[in-house]
């Protein structure tokens, strides 16, 4: 009797609070969530407010709940180590350059951390970060990363919603920094996960190394398009 009168409420308290986050009303959410007093220690609901603040762009009111949560000795989940991760990959979207590094160096350092604690990242997780250090010019943390998912064999487009969004998100904002080499490490990683180019991708990347005078990789690139059943113009 003590669970089905305890497990209907608590799912009952989730459910409440991921409808007000998803409507964007964050104060309302926190009202809410400071009111469970008896379940305010439990990770998921630390885990739905936290990452309402991230979608909101509200960095601050995300790393107070992670106070919060080390002042009350609650323990994170791999999942609350891909919020902070993504939040602070954000923020650094949104600041001068020494603060973006020292941001993104925070996010590297917390997959690190996860990884001591035993809290193993998932592909999003490694998506993310792999993001947020390469297309902001991280470039050496960015490979240190892609050869420990390589040696983990970790699928970087399992549980993506759209791989090829992703990894074109990438490609073209390296492709504009004329960071050649590294779009093609992209695209080779794109192809081994068996997930086809579309036009305007390739299009992007013909451009960017005929900036470079790079026309093998014209070639190259060429060859793809034809095999990917759209031939170049």
């Amino acid at each position: 009797m003590y669970l089905k009168r305890i497990f209907p409420n608590y799912f009952a308290h989730r459910a409440i609070l991921l409808g007000l986050r998803k409507k964007g009303d964050i104060s309302e959410a926190r009202k809410y969530f400071d009111t469970l007093t008896t379940m305010t220690e439990d990770i998921v609901l630390y885990n739905i407010m936290m990452d309402g603040y991230v979608n909101l762009g509200n960095i601050n009111g995300m790393l107070e709940l992670l106070r919060e949560m080390k002042e009350k000795a609650v323990h994170p989940t791999h999942v609350t180590g891909t919020v902070v991760i993504k939040g602070l990959c954000q923020q650094g979207k949104l600041q001068e350059a020494v603060q973006s590094s020292r941001l993104r160096g925070k996010a590297f350092q917390l997959h690190n951390e996860m990884l001591m604690h035993n809290l193993k990242p998932t592909p999003v997780t490694y998506n993310v970060l792999i993001n947020g250090l390469c297309v902001y010019g991280d470039l050496n943390d960015a490979d240190r990363l892609l050869i420990s998912v390589d040696d983990c064999n970790i699928n970087l487009s399992k549980d993506l919603k759209s791989p090829l969004r992703d990894y074109s998100a990438v490609i073209n904002r390296l492709c504009k920094r004329t960071l050649t080499t590294e779009a093609k490490y992209f695209f080779s990683m794109m192809l081994s996960d068996g997930i086809s180019p579309d036009q305007e991708l390739c299009k992007v990347m013909l451009n960017a190394f005929r900036r470079g005078g790079d026309s093998s990789s014209v070639f190259q690139l060429l060859a793809e398009m034809i095999k990917s059943g759209f031939p170049p113009d």
